[in-house]
């Protein structure tokens, strides 16, 4: 680590795959490794390899200060919320409360310089994506590409048992209620969920408990969808940095293979020639052998031979292939 701070971030690694990957586990583990950095490989298939520090974007970002909601102000997820009962997820005595919250997280969003929208509402013009998310959420706030959802739900409490198909005025409940195996228990309890990071695979939630209520966590909320964010932009460099990765791993093979198929052809041909000299020199061993070197056909041969068979062993030589 220490090695690290002083070149500037990034230093090579010597030795063995797994004797870089320990060395890299005990840079993390380090007590002066700075806070909001990480420390990663970068080639270690290769001879060498490089410790880089990068960011570690849940340490790097902080919890912000939340701002106070100016009175009761009904923003526009608390106003679709309201007038949408079938998917409000909450009892009609937790909903004024849930849609407090809605205002508050609506009105942090719009000063921490989010796009808002309500997710009762779901406009034709969204793409499918869009409109399943919509429905999944009370709210949508979306920076840059990237559109994350909050929804409010009630915390039910013990089940009564009752099957909600046998309560006589099912069809006048809720429709998130209607869909329940059982019937419903209100706790007045709410819990917040946020969906969206990392290319809509992760969600989180908040609820009531001795910990906290969900209004207290707004600022944890904000800055999990930040490091969503950020982790949405690593996700892109890190693809671009395998991409590339990649590319040359592609170029380093097809170099061992070019280098692998240059040797071969060398080794055959110059294989090939030993083979000519050696049956040249077989050829002429055979006729000196004759018993009657000097009969018609063994002068005929051995004139044959010397027009025809080199001479020298520089004779049969190849060139020297360079390149494939």
């Amino acid at each position: 680590m220490v090695s690290l701070l002083q070149h500037g971030g990034r230093v090579a690694l010597e030795g063995s795959v797994e004797e870089k990957e320990q060395a890299l586990a005990e840079a993390n583990d380090s007590p002066l490794r700075p806070r909001g950095w990480r420390v990663t490989g970068r080639n270690l298939w290769l001879g060498r390899g490089d410790a880089e520090l990068v960011r570690l974007w849940p340490e790097a970002i902080g919890e912000r200060p939340v701002h106070a909601l100016p009175g009761r102000i009904g923003l526009s997820a608390s106003t679709a919320f309201l007038a949408e009962p079938d998917w409000q997820f909450v009892s009609s005595t937790a909903a004024p409360h849930a849609a407090i919250l809605l205002d508050r997280l609506e009105y942090e969003a719009i000063l921490r310089g989010y796009e808002v929208r309500p997710g009762a509402a779901v406009p034709g013009s969204l793409t499918l994506r869009e409109q399943k998310r919509s429905k999944e959420a009370h709210l949508l706030v979306r920076r840059g590409d990237e559109e994350y959802g909050l929804l409010v739900k009630e915390i039910a409490g013990r089940s009564t048992g009752v099957p909600v198909h046998d309560l006589p005025d099912r069809n006048r409940l809720p429709r998130w209620q209607q869909v329940r195996t059982h019937q419903f228990t209100s706790t007045g309890k709410l819990e917040l969920y946020a969906t969206g990071g990392r290319a809509s695979g992760v969600s989180t939630f908040w609820k009531d408990s001795k910990e906290g209520r969900p209004e207290e966590s707004i600022g944890e909320v904000f800055r999990t969808l930040e490091i969503w964010e950020v982790a949405k932009l690593e996700q892109v460099v890190e693809a671009d940095f395998a991409a590339g990765e990649a590319a040359v791993r592609e170029e380093h093979a097809r170099e061992v293979e070019q280098t692998r198929g240059l040797l071969a052809k060398r080794e055959t041909a110059l294989a090939s020639a030993a083979r000519s000299w050696e049956q040249a020199e077989r050829v002429r061993a055979y006729l000196t052998a004759l018993r009657d070197p000097k009969s018609t056909d063994a002068r005929l041969w051995s004139a044959w031979a010397d027009r025809h068979l080199p001479r020298r062993a520089d004779d049969v030589l190849p060139p020297y292939p360079r390149e494939l």
